[in-house]
């Protein structure tokens, strides 16, 4: 009887011995999934800003792969920076640990989608809204990637989902246009296009679509007044109207940001900061003109002619009739004893 109790108690050791070691394995394995899921990123060619505000959150990921949240922050500021491919990545990842974090499900849609992988993104899109039917922007979205394919009634009828949220919003009637231009329906796509540059005066890619239907209907003078428009607000779109995404894109680091805490700084009295915070105003845009005049002023206050004379240059090549840059300068040059100089600029 003892020996028979021996041996059942050595089975369920050796049974247990056997488990640990298959959950073992099985963690191993998964730690070199999670692993290979992350994507091998070189920081030296993403540019300062997304670098330094990337590389601690791939570091924690490098350190614990199964860490989701890290993946799903890292992936947003990739997305907030524009590297879609990246991105999608980073969600992907973070979707095969934590799968009902719906977030990063419709942001990997809109990453898919900046990419041109349609049918990968109406996937995304329609996997979130079976989470949430209220967030009217994944409608939209989804609309885009099916009309992108040619699923053009289906397409439609998410544009008129949208539209039951949104009424009148110019996205879906531009949408819905160019649907059925796709479709051949040529006075149906004008009522919708007209009613998308209505609703936003200023939609550009809105006056092109026009101008190219009323060109292609022989209707030449209509087609110039809104190609005139177009060439008028080649920039010009209806706001963001998508708080989701809007939260990403705050993420990055703007030039006016910069230049906004930098003329804090200088008010504050730390000429030194602010100097800094400037120059990388400019990193992010050279053409930024302000931060040429706000530089020109600091480094006159401090004598340093030569540097404020490089800011005027610089600001000269961007716009040559600013008259604040002009005047700026010739204070420079006149607190500096440079009387011919500051007369040229006043």
């Amino acid at each position: 009887m003892l020996d028979s109790t021996r041996q059942t108690y050595k089975n369920d050791e050796v049974q247990l011995n056997s488990r640990i070691v298959a959950c073992l394995f099985l963690l191993a394995a998964c730690s070199v999934h999670d692993q290979n899921l992350i994507p091998d990123i070189n920081t030296s060619q993403l540019g300062k800003n997304l670098t330094e505000q990337l590389t601690p959150v791939l570091e924690t990921l490098k350190d614990s792969p199964g860490n989701a949240e890290a993946a799903g922050q890292a992936g947003n500021i990739l997305q907030a920076y524009e590297q879609h491919g990246l991105a999608a990545k980073l969600y992907e990842h973070a979707l095969a640990i934590s799968p009902n974090k719906f977030a990063w499900e419709y942001n990997l849609g809109v990453a898919y989608a900046s990419l041109g992988r349609y049918a990968d993104a109406q996937t995304s899109f329609e996997q979130y809204i079976q989470h949430d039917a209220t967030y009217a922007p994944a409608f939209l979205r989804l609309a885009r990637s099916l009309s992108e394919q040619g699923h053009y009634s289906e397409s439609i009828s998410n544009y008129h989902a949208f539209l039951k949220k949104r009424p009148g919003n110019s996205q879906a009637l531009f949408g819905l246009g160019r649907v059925q231009v796709a479709m051949g329906n040529l006075a149906e796509a004008k009522d919708y296009l007209l009613g998308a540059v209505e609703a936003t005066e200023g939609f550009g890619e809105a006056h092109y679509a026009l101008a190219m239907l009323y060109r292609d209907q022989g209707m030449l003078s209509e087609s110039q007044q809104h190609l005139e428009k177009y060439e008028q607000n080649k920039q010009g779109a209806p706001a963001n109207d998508d708080p989701q995404m809007q939260a990403v894109l705050r993420l990055r680091i703007s030039a006016a940001e910069y230049l906004k805490l930098g003329v804090e700084a200088k008010q504050a009295g730390r000429i030194e900061e602010s100097i800094k915070l400037h120059l990388s105003a400019l990193e992010e845009n050279p053409a930024l003109l302000q931060a040429h005049i706000n530089l020109l002023i600091l480094y006159g206050a401090r004598g340093q002619t030569e540097a404020a004379s490089r800011q005027y240059r610089e600001g000269l090549a961007i716009s040559s009739d600013s008259a604040e840059l002009h005047y700026n300068y010739g204070v420079v040059c006149y607190q500096a004893g440079n009387a011919q100089e500051a007369k040229q600029a006043f």
